[in-house]
């Protein structure tokens, strides 16, 4: 099948944007399944994405170490609600 992904964002987050999807892009190529019973085949699919423009997950990386701190804070908060 085939199918696209519309990335909607303004001019000041477009860079962490794209660079957010495409870092997950990446890690899902990775292990390129959908769906269940991957264990034993089913569900792998190619992996083929075009970008508007040049992209790298470098900001969404940086965003993650430079907000480390307050993104556990945020996670423990919602671990301690479920």
């Amino acid at each position: 099948f085939y199918h696209e992904i519309v990335l909607e964002t303004t001019r000041e987050g477009e860079e962490i944007d794209l660079a957010t999807l495409y870092r997950a892009i990446k890690l899902w190529k990775q292990n390129p399944v959908i769906g269940g019973k991957s264990s034993i085949g089913f569900g792998k699919i190619k992996i083929e994405y075009e970008f508007p423009k040049k992209v790298s997950d470098k900001p969404y990386l940086e965003f993650i170490e430079k907000n480390r701190d307050r993104i556990k804070e945020v996670l423990d908060k919602l671990r301690d609600r479920l």
